[in-house]
C-alpha cells in the first residue's frame, strides 16, 4: 500500500516536472498574498531572469507599482513589497550576475531589517531543491497556478490587474494615513543611517569597479510626508556617499503626485512617474555608463 502511494505521487511529480518544463516560461504571477509574490519574484530572479537582463531596479512597494514594461524590455523590476532595495541588492549577490545598468530607490535605502524571505533564501538546502527541483518555487505551487491561468484566461496574458485601491483615491482615507504617519515617525539615529548607508557602499562601490553603472532615484510621495525633515536628510546623505560623476542621481521631478497612502501612487501616476523616468533615462546615452548628454 505504502509502496503503491509512493509510486502515485512520484508519478504525478514527474508528470508535473514535464508540465513545468513545457510550459512553466508561460506561467507568470503566480503568488496570493504578498509574501508569495515577493518569494515568487525572487526566485524567479534567481533561477531564470538574473542572466536575460542587463537592467534592474530594486525597491520597496513604492517602485514595484513602475510600469516597466514602457521602459524597455531589458528592464527587470525586483522591488519587493514590504521590504527595502538593499533586499534586491543581496538577490543580485546571490545571484552571481551583475546587471550593467542598477536602479536604486533611495526611499527605503536605509532599511536594513532582516526579512523571513531573505532568511529562507539564504538556506543553501532549499536553494539547491529550487534550482535543481522547480515544483518546489512558489511560482509552481497548483493553487497558485490555477489561479494564474484563470486570470489570463479572464483578463488576457499579461494585462495587468490593478486592485481598485490603486485607481482611486480616498481622500479622508489618504489624510488619516498621512497623519498618522507624520505622527508616528520617529527618525533613526545618525548612526543608523550612516551605518545602512556605509554598507550598501562597499557593495556598490565593488560593483561599480566592476563596470556596474548605478543610478538613484527618489519616488514622490504625499509632498507632506516629501517635506518631513528626514526626508531632505536621507536625500543628503545619498548624494554624500555616493557623489557625482561615480555615480547617477535622477532628479524628483517637480509639481506633486497623487497617492493613495501617503507613499504609494496611484496606478495613474505610477504611469506618470514611469514617463518621467523614461524621459529622463533618455537624456543619458553611453550603454552601461549612462553618460550625461551635454
Amino acid at each position: 500500500m505504502i509502496k503503491r502511494v509512493l509510486l502515485s505521487t512520484l508519478a504525478l511529480l514527474l508528470v508535473y516536472s514535464w508540465f513545468i518544463s513545457q510550459y512553466g516560461a508561460g506561467i507568470s504571477r503566480t503568488g496570493q498574498t504578498t509574501e508569495q509574490r515577493n518569494m515568487v519574484k525572487a526566485e524567479e530572479f534567481l533561477f531564470e531572469a538574473s542572466t536575460r537582463y542587463d537592467t534592474i531596479i530594486v525597491g520597496s512597494s513604492m517602485s514595484d507599482r513602475l510600469n516597466t514594461d514602457s521602459l524597455s524590455a531589458a528592464y527587470y523590476n525586483l522591488s519587493l513589497a514590504g521590504m527595502s532595495a538593499q533586499d534586491g541588492l543581496q538577490l543580485i549577490e546571490m545571484s552571481g550576475h551583475l546587471p550593467h545598468v542598477l536602479f536604486v530607490e533611495t526611499n527605503t535605502l536605509t532599511r536594513d531589517e532582516p526579512s523571513p524571505l531573505m532568511e529562507s533564501l539564504n538556506d543553501p538546502t532549499w536553494i539547491w531543491l529550487k534550482r535543481h527541483l522547480p515544483f518546489t518555487r512558489q511560482k509552481f505551487q497548483p493553487a497558485g497556478v490555477f489561479k494564474a491561468m484563470l486570470r489570463d484566461w479572464s483578463h488576457g496574458k499579461g494585462q495587468p490587474v490593478v486592485p481598485e485601491t490603486a485607481m482611486y483615491v480616498d481622500t479622508a482615507f489618504l489624510n488619516k494615513a498621512v497623519a498618522d504617519r507624520i505622527q508616528a515617525a520617529i527618525p533613526p539615529p545618525d548612526s543608523v543611517l550612516h551605518a545602512s548607508l556605509g554598507k550598501v557602499r562597499n557593495r556598490l562601490d565593488q560593483w561599480r569597479r566592476q563596470g556596474v553603472r548605478v543610478v538613484f532615484f527618489e519616488i514622490p510621495m504625499d509632498p507632506r510626508l516629501q517635506a518631513m525633515p528626514i526626508q531632505g536628510q536621507v536625500r543628503q546623505l545619498v548624494r554624500r556617499y555616493f557623489p557625482s560623476p561615480d555615480y547617477a542621481h535622477l532628479a524628483l521631478p517637480e509639481g506633486a503626485y497623487q497617492t493613495t497612502d501617503g507613499v504609494h501612487l496611484t496606478y495613474g501616476e505610477s504611469n506618470r512617474f514611469t514617463g518621467y523616468l523614461r524621459q529622463q533615462i533618455q537624456g543619458y546615452i553611453g550603454g552601461p555608463y549612462l553618460v550625461k548628454k551635454e
